[in-house]
C-alpha cells in the first residue's frame, strides 16, 4: 500500500505559540487515474495553501477542475462572498458557494478531495479537515494530513504540541523534503504560514502559477510559458498534442 497516496502533502498543526501550515508545491501529471499510472510531467511552484482573512484554507487534488483553478475558485469567494465567515463554518460557506459557481463534476472534486480550515474559534485554534463527506477535528492541540496514517503519529503530536513556531515550520520543511525524495509526486519548495494567538499571520507562499481558469493555465501551457518538467521528449509531445485538441478543437 502506497502511504502517501496524493499528488500532494499538506499539514496543519498546533504549536504552543499558535497555528502552524505546510504543504508541497507540485502539480504532477498522470496517464489515467493518478493511484495507478505513470507520472510523465511536473510543474513546481504551485500555491496550495489560501488565506480568507485570519482563516487558512487547504486542499489536495487541484487539477481536478475544469473550468476554474482552485485560485480563481477561492480569488472569486474572497470578493463575492456577503456572509459572516468563521473557521467553524467556512466549509459550509465556501461549498454553498462552490455549488453556484461550479459545474457538478467540478463541485465532486471538492466533495471527493481533502480540504483543510484552520483558525481561531476566539481564542481556541481549530483544525478541521474534510473529505468525501466525512469530517475530523483538532481543537485546542494537535495536528491533521491528508495522510491518515500521519494523522496517527503520536510522536509528531506530542512534538507539535511543545514546540513553538519557528522549530515547527522547520519541522514541517524538513519532513516534506524527507517525503519529496521517495515520493515523485510530492515537491517543489515547500509553502509555510502561521498564525499566532495575538492575530499576527505571516505566509511563506510559492506562488509562481496562479490562474483564474484553467483555460489560462493551460494556453500557458501550451505557450512554455509555465515550467514543465517532463520525462521524455516524447511525453513533451503528446502533451502539446492533447493541449492543442482542448484549445483549439475547430482547427483539427
Amino acid at each position: 500500500m502506497n502511504v502517501y497516496p496524493h499528488g500532494t502533502y499538506i499539514i496543519s498543526a498546533i504549536t504552543k505559540d499558535g497555528i502552524i501550515v505546510g504543504s508541497d508545491s507540485r502539480v504532477s501529471m498522470f496517464e489515467g487515474t493518478e493511484q495507478h499510472s505513470r507520472i510523465y510531467a511536473h510543474i513546481d511552484g504551485v500555491q496550495k495553501i489560501f488565506v480568507y482573512k485570519k482563516i487558512f484554507f487547504q486542499m489536495d487534488g487541484q487539477e481536478d477542475f475544469s473550468y476554474y483553478t482552485i485560485f480563481g475558485l477561492f480569488d472569486k469567494f474572497k470578493k463575492e462572498n456577503k456572509e459572516t465567515v468563521s473557521v467553524k463554518n467556512f466549509y459550509n460557506k465556501f461549498l454553498s458557494f462552490a455549488k453556484k459557481a461550479l459545474s457538478e463534476n467540478d463541485l465532486k472534486a471538492i466533495n471527493d478531495n481533502h480540504i483543510i480550515i484552520s483558525g481561531y474559534d476566539k481564542t481556541k485554534p481549530c483544525i478541521y479537515i474534510y473529505e468525501n463527506g466525512k469530517s475530523d477535528s483538532a481543537i485546542g492541540h494537535g495536528f491533521k494530513t491528508n495522510v491518515y496514517i500521519d494523522n496517527r503519529n503520536k510522536q509528531m503530536a506530542d512534538y507539535f504540541n511543545k514546540c513553538d513556531i519557528n522549530s515547527g515550520l522547520s519541522f514541517i520543511n524538513k519532513f516534506l523534503t524527507i517525503i519529496s525524495k521517495s515520493q515523485p509526486k510530492i515537491g517543489g519548495k515547500s509553502s509555510l504560514g502561521y498564525l499566532l494567538n495575538n492575530g499576527d499571520l505571516k505566509t511563506f507562499f510559492q506562488k509562481k502559477y496562479n490562474y483564474t481558469t484553467k483555460r489560462e493555465e493551460l494556453l500557458d501551457c501550451y505557450n512554455d510559458k509555465i515550467k514543465i518538467i517532463y520525462e521524455s521528449k516524447s511525453d513533451s509531445a503528446n502533451y502539446k498534442y492533447s493541449l492543442s485538441l482542448i484549445l483549439f478543437p475547430k482547427s483539427r
